[in-house]
């Protein structure tokens, strides 16, 4: 099955949003379920096609893979209606920083996922894992969603998560 490809825009970012199943310009009504995926750093979505769609095929429920904010930029033919504010501007760093990415991911699911109260309901079923050894993401990054989000199951595992070899 294919994937529809958009750009959305979120905190006056272009962001591009690959869905399988319903897309988020679609009405919501009745979807029970969702898969929301959030690309790793660098945040490109095309690198999880072939993950997403088998994810999809296999639950019938509908997937939506987000950007991170700047990391991709939209196909010429989206402009001017959607360009990245620059970065050289002062003033959207705090667009682009880590605040930013949160900001911008939780913007995202205020405004396209019908009802945060079944987020907050389920987070207990949400697992987060980081590797003590992949370096791109600090462990204190851990502690400070172990803290701030305690019924979220965070994990820290002693080898690389992700690796070129078995």
């Amino acid at each position: 099955m294919s994937f529809e490809d958009q750009w959305v825009e979120v905190n006056k970012v272009p962001t591009r949003i690959l869905s399988w199943g319903k897309s988020p310009t679609q009405d919501l009504t009745g979807v029970q379920e969702l898969f929301l995926c959030i690309s790793g750093n660098p945040g490109v979505t095309l690198y999880y096609v072939t993950f997403l769609e088998e994810l999809h095929n296999r639950t019938k429920v509908p997937v939506w893979m987000i950007s991170h904010a700047g990391h991709e930029l939209p196909p010429s033919r989206h402009e001017p209606q959607l360009s990245l504010p620059p970065l050289s501007d002062k003033s959207n760093e705090a667009l682009y920083n880590l605040s930013g990415q949160t900001q911008h991911k939780l913007t995202f699911i205020q405004s396209h996922i019908p009802s945060q109260s079944t987020l907050e309901q389920h987070a207990s079923k949400f697992r987060i894992y980081f590797g003590a050894k992949d370096y791109w993401c600090p462990v204190s990054f851990y502690s400070n969603l172990t803290q701030k989000c305690p019924s979220i199951r965070t994990h820290v595992i002693s080898r690389k998560v992700l690796t070129s070899t078995p």
